[in-house]
């Protein structure tokens, strides 16, 4: 068999099974449809549409929760796209080149980069240094520069105040030390205290734990709780609020932004459970 006829051989076999698989992946899928649409349609009437949620075991409809999606999705409209519409307009016709604009654009990539991190999604803080007085090579009165260094900083100040979950961090005061070689770069003690001023912000904002009631599992409780992804919980227990509180174990929160700890030999009398963040 030559190369030519061993390339077409192995193309139709290789084609063959991926034809195979999605029909297999079709076939599921209209297995998983027909299931929801024939047990579906039963439970459907016109009471589903009128009738607010009953309480469990009891018959009624869905009319709260269809009028409350409704109203959310339709305040969010209306309030959206009119900025959303003005916001790109402007970026795209009239600020296209500014420096304003250019930082609103990078801040939004970056958080449309991280729009899976629970619990912010696209509003991830964003924290940036303000351009320093302290850089002389700019801020200097005399430098022809001086008028764009203003500029800068009142862009900046715009953006901080303009963008929800955006931190400006003032650099003018002394701890901001450059180098006196260029009068532009923060030199070993102006980039330490700038990285403890940049922290700050996302110290403040960091979302509280959220604990939920411990449910039984097995002979132990099951402790869940939401945070921070990416971040390290401690889960400490004790006999009274007043403690000692043991560390039983450290969880890793991942994208979902939830997880729990299985107590498998809790106190016979009574045990509190808390979270802390290290």
């Amino acid at each position: 068999m030559n190369r030519r006829a061993y390339r077409k051989v192995k193309n139709a076999i290789f084609l063959g099974l991926s034809m195979l698989a999605t029909l297999t992946g079709l076939a599921c899928l209209a297995a998983i449809l027909w299931t929801l649409i024939s047990h579906g349609v039963t439970g459907m009437s016109w009471h589903l549409f009128t009738q607010m949620t009953p309480p469990p075991g009891s018959e009624g409809g869905l009319l709260n929760a269809l009028y409350g999606s409704g109203a959310m999705t339709l305040l969010g409209i209306l309030i959206g796209s009119p900025i959303g519409v003005l916001a790109g307009t402007y970026l795209a016709e009239y600020g296209r080149n500014s420096r304003l604009s250019t930082l609103i654009r990078f801040i939004n990539d970056v958080r449309l980069t991280y729009a899976t991190n629970r619990p912010y999604g696209t509003n991830l803080p964003f924290a940036f240094s303000r351009i320093s007085a302290n850089q002389t090579i700019y801020s200097t009165p005399t430098d022809p520069r001086y008028p764009y260094y203003l500029q800068v900083r009142s862009g900046q100040a715009y953006a901080a105040a303009t963008l929800s979950n955006a931190f400006m961090v003032d650099t003018d005061g002394s701890q901001f030390t450059v180098k006196s070689s260029d009068h532009v770069h923060f030199d070993t003690g102006g980039q330490q205290a700038l990285g403890a001023a940049l922290a700050q912000p996302f110290i403040g904002v960091l979302p509280v734990p959220q604990l939920a009631s411990p449910a039984k599992s097995g002979n132990g409780w099951r402790v869940a709780f939401t945070g921070m992804s990416g971040l390290n919980y401690f889960v400490l227990r004790a006999t009274s609020l007043s403690g000692p509180w043991l560390t039983l174990t450290n969880l890793f929160i991942g994208t979902s932004g939830a997880v729990y700890f299985d107590d498998p030999a809790p106190p016979a009398s009574q045990a509190f459970y808390r979270i802390n963040h290290p």
